[in-house]
């Protein structure tokens, strides 16, 4: 009897293939019989996809997955006679990494499903979102797949198995769960990584002294660290130890380095462990930023045309990881190359990626140009110097071609634009648009605007730099994804321009693990789920070890991890989820308890009273501990004391009718229905496992009038954000009377009308979902049950737990405030289930607003146990002394604190302050002291100004000195400070030192002052006087012809003092032109290129490129330093080579020879005596779904016009072009000829090839469709 009792209480099927247990679906959820799944449609509230998903893990469910043709009629049928409103639904379906589909609720592609499912729309088209939902087709009277956005709040469809059905009926679990234990601080738990306790990626300069990877794990007990590395991450296996380099200490999870270098650029990670088990972290790349050098030769001159537009690309450089470019520009002789502004000449514009773009050029334009990159860091963390690395390219000469002036024209976008930055662009960090056109630049400010929209507008944090021609999104989000459009209007002509702006992502979790606490015996599916851009792929972990395929203790698929049959010895233990792209991996982790105990009703005994009203309903609640879950009898004790066992029915779903007196819900609970004055007594819950038994007892009144049986829990406590909170409460009343429910939060009643967070459920249980929970909803909530005979009422506290709540009341002494330090105070707010550990100050002063500085971050952080309390034992109310500040500015605050969730919102602003005035503190070498240039005589000396911040007091100037060396006084100078020295750029002072002394070495240094005094001085830079004009001129030796138009000229070396050279040789400039004909004597247009000198390496010869073939031309060369030209050499006439071949070879064909060789034949090439002689010809050949770059050459005789092509393959389409060449080049190619070989016989496609013969009789038909497939490719390319 009591096996019955048992089997119907578990809601057990039967059993099949090795112990299955199939469980009766929960009280509203639907039965798929056949396919032994429940599902629960949620119509009400709408949710978007992360939050649906949210909603069916917490009960251990997920959103369905459709496999069978059977399942998708199953919810086509239910959604047709229930959804008459005919909403939309989620499914667990999306695209993945190869634009397929995959169901994430069981990590089964949609394409590996047989046979093939298509449920899709009629006529449906494919558009770039993400999610697989259901939608009513009318065209085909059903529902039907289509994709769409996942932000939309739809209802959602959520999926378990029926041997799993069990799990939505168990009360939640935690490490208490099992254990004697009521705080989880007491109880054993495995490693979890803080959120701001895994490394990070870090670039790191040469010159870096130290830096450090840490990371931080909590556990009970408290977790051991080892740091791990490995030339790539997959290959991360080398343990890191103190033994391993004197240079490395290891303080529980912080890895410290001192002087790294290359030997250090590796992949780390971090393993935290306890006796629960381990888990491994991300990995972190450590590697040193690298600013290569520019190449020692300029490069060719740039030619452009007045009157039109131009770019000028910056010189080639490698770097790591990536770099920031600026430009100056070289005026006239006796100059200096000054920095390009765009604030003053805005025709002008400078991308990221390097390029200098003019709207229009003009013969001002024309000169030398430099471009500057310094070293940047992208997103991660940059150790090392303040002052970059940078460089400097030779110049590149600008020629600008005279011709007539335009009249009135463009805009027209520039083909680079709209430009993005980083390519492609990535979520989290700031992106960056660019727009810009060619078009008249007269009176640019006025006449040119750029407007950027988008399509549903513009996100509110977007912000406009450089004339409007740059759209700065700072921390891009999916949400700033759209349609961007740059509109260029200039007076009455206008253009624009669409980008869509889509972000790669790196991996984040939707749905995290979450720990498991399962019996024994149990099946388990555990599903995490991620987002990113590309789609990552999944990979699972135990204790650290990445868990095979063929593991034969758990099944893998994507991202569900199932378990048939739950072992505590093979399964308990740490789990993690990986989920990677092409950005990097995240990992998620969870620990899994396999439990096996007796039931206890230590925690959780029945009440010790309930009173029940005469006629009405009551639930007694039975909710022991116990794992594997028990079987539940009930039994009863009469006022005479003798207990009899009760008979009980099994009930699902709502109570519809009074005929049966005891009932009981599938979790247990006993329901009386229409009480009478015999039912009061004694009823007792007897929970019985395979493990032992326990007993508990509850003693039932009855009485006239409403009561509350089930009522609110005094605190809720162990949710948090986005889970579902219910609170209970439920009467027991005469049902003659009417009965209503109101619900009040904080006192207000609650209008479930309006408010899409809360809505009531009217059966068992009976009470009020917050759904999704958010912090806001923290409060006291009261539940009143009314009848016309009576009313009563019951309250309970829900509590979130998370990141805490942000501090309030911010204020600083202003009576204690100093030149670099300030105390402050604040309250914190409530600290949500986990001790507050640190906080965070950020600051902004008044010289630089909307910009926000961290003041608290590393070896300066705030902990929580250095800030004193204020007074009392109000332990909320805090002070701290910030140290650190600089004089003279006004300053305000935020501030935020973390536990281990992470950090909460920052607190309001706090007044502004001002720390007291003193001299500037700041270290001069920030302000980056460089010179030289100029003219002969003069001592140039540059300098950053100092932002205003950095002034420390009224009266801001500089103080420089100079001298020749060590053993002469100091010579010095003021330059007062202006308001307008930011706007300039680079600062400058020129000292006349007199003309003999050019090109000397100076001792220079700087000094900041104001009137409160003496800032620092900085270290002492080297700098050189101005150049003189070079007094020698070089003699050209001879020039060599290398083709038809490039020329190599030779000349004399030069010595290379500051005598001869009144410097140092920066370079020697060629000087061009044609030779004149009839008896002119001067040149109708003369062009030169300049070669530069590197160190010590001077040129003595140059390649000249862009000549007129088969004709003289006229060469001279001039030594070049900073100061100009030197004077010229003697002309020197040379000639350059023929013209290379014109025509191209004809009568291309191509005749089989065996199963792997052909021989091609064509026609020659006749020449005209401009051309050079044919010295061979080139054929070139590449398989013809490859680019032309691919091809390989092969050079053959001038006669005979054949050659034999051996080593080919079967089955593949061929291209291939011939072409003669000479000392002149290579001349023009023949038209494509394709060709393919297939059992002997040679495939010609007739339209474009000529042939000999066919050897088969018949050709293999998937040889021409693969000669079809490439005709059709090459005619749409």
């Amino acid at each position: 009897m009591w096996l019955a009792k048992l089997c119907i209480i578990l809601g057990t099927v039967v059993l099949v293939r090795a112990q299955t247990v199939y469980y009766n679906c929960p009280d509203g959820w639907v039965t798929d019989q056949p396919n032994k799944r429940c599902y629960n449609f949620i119509f009400y509230p709408k949710l978007p996809y992360v939050l649906a998903a949210k909603s069916c893990a917490e009960s251990f469910s997920s959103l369905v997955s459709v496999t069978t043709s059977v399942e998708h009629s199953f919810i086509n049928e239910y959604l047709l006679a229930h959804d008459s409103n005919r909403y939309e639904w989620y499914t667990s379906g999306r695209k993945d990494l190869n634009n397929g589909y995959v169901w994430e609720g069981e990590g089964v592609k949609l394409s590996d499903v047989s046979p093939v499912l298509n449920f899709w729309m009629s006529g449906y088209q494919f558009v770039p979102q993400e999610r697989l939902i259901y939608k009513f087709d009318a065209t085909q009277n059903g529902y039907r797949w289509y994709i769409g956005q996942d932000t939309i709040k739809r209802a959602y469809i959520c999926e378990i198995g029926q041997e799993e059905a069990y799990r939505v009926l168990i009360q939640r679990r935690d490490f208490t769960f099992g254990t004697p234990y009521l705080n989880l601080d007491e109880t054993a738990n495995g490693p979890i990584f803080d959120s701001d306790g895994v490394p990070e990626n870090i670039w790191f300069l040469k010159s870096t002294r130290s830096l450090y990877l840490e990371c931080l794990a909590i556990g009970y007990p408290q977790p051991t660290y080892k740091w791990l590395r490995g030339p790539t991450f997959e290959q991360i296996s080398e343990e890191v130890k103190t033994a391993t380099d004197s240079r490395y200490t290891l303080t529980n999870g912080k890895l410290t380095i001192q002087n790294p270098d290359d030997r250090d650029s590796r992949y780390y990670r971090c393993e935290a462990s306890n006796p629960q088990g381990k888990i491994i972290s991300n990995y972190a790349q450590l590697a040193m930023g690298t600013l290569g050098e520019f190449p020692n030769y300029s490069d060719a001159p740039v030619t452009a045309y007045a009157y039109e537009g131009a770019v000028v690309l910056c010189s080639k450089i490698n770097f790591e990881p990536s770099v920031v470019y600026n430009w100056e520009r070289y005026i006239g002789s006796g100059g200096v190359p000054q920095d390009i502004f765009v604030t003053t000449t805005p025709h002008l514009f400078i991308s990221a990626n390097g390029r200098l773009y003019f709207s229009e050029i003009s013969k001002e334009d024309h000169g030398d140009y430099y471009c500057r990159v310094s070293l940047s860091g992208i997103s991660d963390s940059v150790v090392g110097t303040a002052q970059a690395p940078s460089a400097v390219s030779r110049p590149i000469k600008l020629n600008v071609v005279t011709q007539a002036s335009k009249n009135d024209w463009g805009p027209l976008i520039q083909d680079d634009f709209i430009n993005v930055f980083p390519n492609p662009p990535v979520r989290g960090q700031g992106v960056r648009l660019e727009c810009f056109a060619y078009g008249s630049a007269v009176n640019y400010k006025v006449n040119w605007n750029f407007i950027w929209s988008r399509r549903g507008g513009l996100p509110s944090k977007v912000k406009f730099g450089d004339f409007n021609r740059v759209l700065i999104l700072e921390n891009a989000q999916a949400e700033d994804e759209g349609l961007y459009t740059c509109l260029v209007t200039r007076g009455s002509g206008s253009q624009s321009k669409d980008f869509q702006l889509m972000l790669n992502t790196k991996p984040y979790f939707l749905n995290p693990l979450k720990h498991q606490h399962v019996d024994i015996g149990s099946h388990i599916s555990w599903q995490c789920l991620a987002d990113g851009n590309p789609p990552p792929e999944y990979s699972w972990y135990r204790n650290g070890t990445m868990i095979l395929p063929n593991d034969p203790d758990v099944t893998i698929k994507r991202n569900v991890l199932t378990i048939s049959t739950a072992d505590p010895k093979k399964h308990s233990g740490m789990y993690q989820c990986g989920a990677t792209n092409v950005l990097g991996q995240v990992l998620s982790s969870a620990q899994l308890r396999v439990l096996a105990f007796p039931p206890s009703f230590t925690k959780n005994p029945l009440p010790q009273s309930l009173a029940g009203a005469i006629r009405g309903n009551i639930s007694i609640p039975c909710h022991p501990e116990a794992s594997p879950r028990p079987s539940i009898r009930w039994a009863r004790q009469d006022r005479f004391g003798n207990v009899q066992d009760l008979s009980v029915q099994v009930i699902t779903g709502p109570i519809v009718d009074n005929t049966v007196h005891y009932r009981m819900n599938l979790n247990g609970d006993l329901v009386i229905t229409n009480i009478g004055n015999e039912d009061e007594g004694t009823f007792i819950c007897i929970a019985t496992n395979d493990y032992g038994e326990d007993q508990s007892a509850c003693q039932l009144s009855v009485q006239d009038g409403t009561t509350l049986f089930r009522k609110p829990n005094n605190f809720y406590r162990d949710y948090v954000q986005n889970d579902t909170v219910f609170i209970n409460c439920e009467a027991s009343y005469d049902p003659a009377l009417d009965l209503i429910y109101v619900w009040k939060f904080n006192g207000k009643r609650i209008d479930m009308e309006k408010e899409s967070y809360f809505f009531t459920q009217s059966f068992n249980p009976v009470g009020l979902y917050i759904k999704p929970l958010q912090y806001y909803h923290e409060g006291e909530y009261e539940c009143t049950a009314l009848t016309p005979l009576n009313s009563v009422s019951a309250a309970g506290i829900v509590e979130v737990q998370g990141v805490p709540e942000a501090p309030s009341g911010l204020y600083g002494d202003s009576g204690r405030v100093t030149t670099n330090s300030i105390i402050f105070y604040w309250t914190t707010g409530k600290d949500r289930g986990s001790a507050i550990l640190e906080y965070e100050v950020i600051y902004n002063v008044d010289s630089e607003p909307g910009q926000w500085y961290s003041a608290t971050t590393g070896i300066n952080k705030i902990l929580h146990a250095d800030t004193l309390v204020v007074g009392g034992l109000d332990t909320k109310k805090r002070t701290y002394e910030l140290k650190g500040l600089l004089p003279g500015n006004n300053y305000r605050f935020k501030i935020r604190a973390k536990n281990i969730k992470g950090w909460s919102e920052f607190s309001l602003e706090s007044a502004y302050y001002q720390t007291l005035m003193a001299a500037p503190l700041v270290n001069p070498d920030f302000m980056n002291i460089t010179g030289g240039g100029g003219s002969v005589g003069d001592l140039t000396i540059k300098w950053n100004p100092l932002p205003k911040k950095y002034h420390g007091g009224t009266g801001l100037y500089y103080r420089l000195y100079w001298r020749t060396d060590s053993t002469q006084v100091w010579i010095a100078t003021n330059v007062q400070s202006k308001q307008d020295d930011l706007s300039k750029g680079q600062l400058y002072y020129v000292q006349l030192v007199g003309k003999d002394n050019f090109y000397l070495p100076y001792e220079v240094m700087i000094q900041a002052r104001n009137a409160y005094g003496n800032g620092q001085n900085s270290t002492t830079r080297i700098i050189y006087s101005a150049e003189g004009m070079p007094i020698p001129a070089p003699k050209i030796q001879g020039c060599s012809a290398i083709n038809s138009t490039a020329m190599d000229v030779y000349w004399t070396p030069i010595e290379n003092t500051r005598q001869n050279i009144k410097g140092k040789i920066a370079g020697f400039q060629v000087n061009y032109w044609a030779r004149p004909s009839g008896g002119e004597t001067l040149p109708i247009y003369k062009q030169f290129i300049r070669f530069s000198a590197k160190d010590d390496n001077v040129p003595t010869h140059g390649i000249v490129i862009g000549i007129t073939p088969n004709a003289f031309s006229i060469f001279d060369v001039q030594v070049f330093n900073t100061a100009g030209l030197g004077p010229k050499s003697d002309s020197y006439p040379c000639k350059t080579a023929s013209d290379a071949t014109i025509l191209y070879p004809t009568e291309v064909r191509v005749h089989p020879i065996d199963s792997t060789s052909v021989k091609i034949t064509w026609r020659g090439v006749l020449i005209s005596t401009d051309e050079a002689t044919i010295v061979g010809y080139k054929i070139f050949l590449w398989p013809s779904n490859e680019n032309f770059r691919s091809a390989f050459e092969y050079m053959a005789d001038f006669m005979p016009t054949e050659w034999k092509l051996s080593n080919l393959e079967a089955g593949v389409v061929y291209s291939i072009r011939i072409s003669a060449f000479s000392d002149a080049g290579d001349g023009q190619k023949s038209p494509t000829v394709y060709f393919a070989i297939a059992g002997g016989a040679t495939l010609i496609d007739q339209t474009v090839t000529q042939f000999s013969y066919l050897a088969a009789s018949s050709i293999s038909s998937s040889i021409l469709l693969i000669l079809l497939a490439s005709m059709v490719v090459f005619m749409l390319s």
